[in-house]
């Protein structure tokens, strides 16, 4: 029993690597551009190359040169070879061998460099429709180098569609949210070639554009306050299921320490700043079911909160007789209403007091009430007593023997 279950085991392992090697050679695109430069040899970094000296007698000697003068640190042997060993950048250049004569046998230029690695590859969407993939070589390799890249959806193959604005930029557009996406991308060089696979889903890749048109605004009479405003960025789909968060960064320009804030809405309150300092603010935007990541922060927006205005003395002969006209304007509105006015107050007066006047009342009835149950039971309370007592005379009485007179 145990046998077949480390069988069926193995052989569903070799199951898999059977399946993915099959998916890894058909994912690979065959690469049909061959590096054709004539007169220019590639060769790897670190390593010890031949140069020949084609067209030369095999007995004859030869001169090389590299750059058209004598080469110092040359090597011969029978055929008229040249031998570099541990190759550098300093021994790029045009090599070219020459008879004795000085006549020119053959020449080509040396080129040296790394074969590629693995590239990087990153995709994302900012609105869940079109995907942008991006890549770098994880190295560099010194070498003229090409990029192929394709997507597999649904079992096709098809073409990213490169972005020739933006290097080493393809898209996929009209993607679905919830499918599954499988991206390669192929680097080459003349050494050599390598590729990379990157599997997602468009939903957990979502990476929404910056937020826009930032403003920091005063809030009048608030010495600590600042009014932050922005818009969705312009990308985000306007559909009313699709939502997003946001997340505030701002600070005091004197400090380097920020503070944050979360809000769904495209505006917030600032209610902590420190009064009289330019403060800067930045926003960045992430969907609200929270997939995928943050956006980018967007451009820094900057305010100062409000501050009292300081009067200078001329100012404050001004402010004076602006004061005073308004307060005659004030004081003249005042009289020309003060019928209105006036009849508002006695009218407000009345009804105090005549609320006051009502409570006084149900109080007094209240306590008048309570004093008449309580001498009400009381009086009750005698007349029992006195039944009582009357009652018991009356049967004493009757309890004495009849005398009989005669």
């Amino acid at each position: 029993m145990a046998s077949r279950i480390h069988m069926n085991s193995l052989m569903s392992y070799r199951g898999r690597l059977i399946v993915l090697l099959m998916l890894a050679v058909i994912s690979v695109p065959v690469i049909t551009d061959v590096w054709t430069d004539e007169g220019v040899l590639y060769h790897s970094l670190g390593t010890d190359i031949k140069l020949p000296c084609k067209n030369a007698d095999s007995s004859s000697w030869v001169e090389w040169r590299v750059n058209g003068t004598n080469f110092t640190q040359i090597t011969e042997s029978i055929d008229g070879n040249l031998l570099l060993r541990n190759t550098s950048h300093s021994l790029e250049g045009n090599y070219s061998c020459h008879d004795m004569t000085g006549q020119l046998l053959w020449s080509i230029y040396l080129r040296l460099g790394y074969p590629p690695e693995r590239p990087s590859v990153e995709c994302h969407t900012s609105n869940f429709e079109d995907l942008i993939c991006t890549w770098k070589s994880s190295r560099q390799t010194f070498l003229p180098t090409k990029y192929f890249a394709e997507y597999r959806f649904s079992g096709r193959v098809n073409k990213c569609v490169e972005d020739h604005v933006n290097e080493n930029t393809c898209r996929i557009n009209r993607t679905q949210s919830w499918s599954s996406y499988m991206v390669n991308v192929t680097e080459v060089n003349p050494l050599g070639s390598t590729f990379k696979l990157k599997k997602f889903i468009p939903r957990n890749i979502v990476k929404p554009d910056p937020p826009e048109n930032l403003l920091v605004e005063q809030v009048p009479f608030y010495p600590r306050s600042l009014r932050v405003h922005w818009e969705c960025p312009s990308s985000w789909p306007k559909a009313p299921h699709l939502h997003l968060k946001f997340c505030i960064n701002y600070r005091s320009v004197a400090h380097s320490s920020w503070s944050a804030l979360e809000s769904t809405d495209t505006a917030v309150l600032i209610t902590d700043a420190i009064a009289g300092k330019p403060h800067v603010v930045k926003v960045r935007a992430k969907d609200f079911l929270d997939s995928g990541s943050w956006s980018n922060w967007s451009a820094e927006a900057y305010g100062v909160p409000w501050t009292e205005p300081t009067i200078t003395p001329t100012e404050e002969t001004s402010a004076e007789s602006t004061v005073t006209q308004m307060t005659e304007f004030s004081l003249s509105s005042t009289l020309s209403s003060s019928g209105c006015g006036e009849q508002i107050d006695k009218v407000a007066v009345l009804v105090s007091l005549g609320i006051f006047a009502f409570v006084i009342l149900v109080a007094v009835g209240v306590i008048a009430g309570l004093v008449w149950l309580r001498i009400r039971r009381k009086e009750k309370g005698e007349t029992k007593k006195k039944k009582k007592k009357s009652l018991t005379s009356l049967i004493s009485m009757k309890a004495q023997p009849m005398v009989e007179l005669y």
